[in-house]
């Protein structure tokens, strides 16, 4: 197997953005937890890595606030629950009833949304192991001591390292995509006017179309994990996103056509490379200004945008239904540029729409 087979092979097996994020907090959260307790009784480090690492999986909230309270409404409800089941575990009657309990309202719980799923199992889990693990009255309070220092480095690595700030995330990706976006264009239209060596052309393709698609997949983790409640800011960002998908999508298209004209060395005439120069530069000028946040956009800016890119393009398109017939070696590259210019200009304005909303 050559090395890019394997880096292809870990890429088909990449857990995706936000499980990579939780596993690696996870890990340093257990590692923390070993390093502070390195000469506590091992006892203190199992159920102290146990309580951090199953609690960190079940933790949710768009905003910080909504985080800590969770952590100051579950970790407490998860203490109990091992209580509980260390309290029950002498009798069958009541370690079962309490399982059962708890197994009826973690299914019930999941009804209220994909957000709750994971919590109930977890309550349920620390019943579970109250009542399986060999806890001795001398050892009792140890191991209360331990959860509790387990759920406070769970809480503090969350909170505090990578910090899950997602749609803050959403908005600066979207800042950055169209940043990236407008630089493609520019060097587009600077290939345009000035010869390009075509494997340099090749690199610099697949890293630029790396990058925008790395940050709509980011984006589009978030989107899926976001609150599913019908809250306009959620319906607003799948929207975005969708759009921020479709760009990407564009774009390859645009680098397919000028992997060809390339190719053929550039042998277009000099009126449509002049016409195409223009709105290329236009449609990169206009797209660097276009802001996309929380609660608004620069809607008057993307309007100036629209009318700009609008014009540009129907003169673009004049000129290539004039001359189209002299280019029969470059004519699908054109007519493919044509409509993934018309496709960006689309997709520009269905962004301001969803914030005229």
């Amino acid at each position: 197997m050559t090395l890019q087979n394997l880096l292809n092979k870990l890429w088909e097996e990449d857990p995706g953005y936000f499980r990579l994020k939780r596993s690696s907090k996870t890990v340093i959260a257990i590692l923390i937890i070993g390093i502070l307790s390195f000469d506590a009784p091992l006892l203190v480090k199992f159920f102290a890595a146990i309580t951090a690492g199953f609690s960190m999986q079940a933790i949710v909230g768009e905003t910080r606030k909504a985080q800590v309270y969770f952590i100051l409404i579950a970790f407490p409800i998860y203490f109990i629950c091992f209580i509980l089941g260390y309290l029950s575990k002498d009798s069958n009657i009541l370690s079962s009833s309490l399982l059962v309990i708890l197994g009826f309202t973690a299914i019930y719980i999941k009804k209220l949304g994909p957000e709750f799923n994971l919590g109930p199992i977890i309550a349920w889990s620390f019943a579970f192991f109250g009542i399986i693990l060999p806890i001795t009255s001398q050892t009792q309070w140890l191991t209360f001591g331990s959860l509790a220092f387990g759920f406070l480095i769970s809480a503090l690595v969350y909170l505090f390292i990578f910090p899950e700030l997602n749609s803050k995330l959403f908005y600066s990706n979207v800042s950055k995509f169209f940043k990236e976006y407008s630089i493609i264009l520019q060097w587009l239209a600077h290939i345009l006017i000035h010869k390009v060596d075509y494997d340099k052309f090749l690199v610099a393709k697949e890293k630029s179309k790396g990058y925008l698609f790395q940050l709509t997949v980011v984006n589009g983790d978030i989107t899926q994990n976001h609150n599913e409640t019908e809250n306009l800011d959620t319906v607003r960002m799948y929207q975005i996103y969708i759009k921020q998908y479709a760009l990407a999508k564009v774009v390859s298209m645009i680098f397919e056509a000028f992997d060809h004209l390339i190719l053929q060395k550039l042998t277009i005439s000099e009126i449509i490379r002049s016409h195409l120069f223009t709105v290329f530069a236009i449609y990169a000028t206009a797209i660097s200004n276009i802001e996309i946040r929380h609660t608004h956009s620069n809607y008057q800016e993307i309007l100036n945008t629209l009318a700009i890119m609008e014009k540009n393009l129907g003169d673009f398109q004049e000129v290539l239904l004039s001359c189209i017939v002299m280019q029969k070696q470059s004519i699908i590259a054109l007519v493919n540029l044509n409509l993934g210019l018309r496709l960006i200009f689309k997709n520009i304005q269905a962004l301001e729409q969803i914030y005229e909303k």
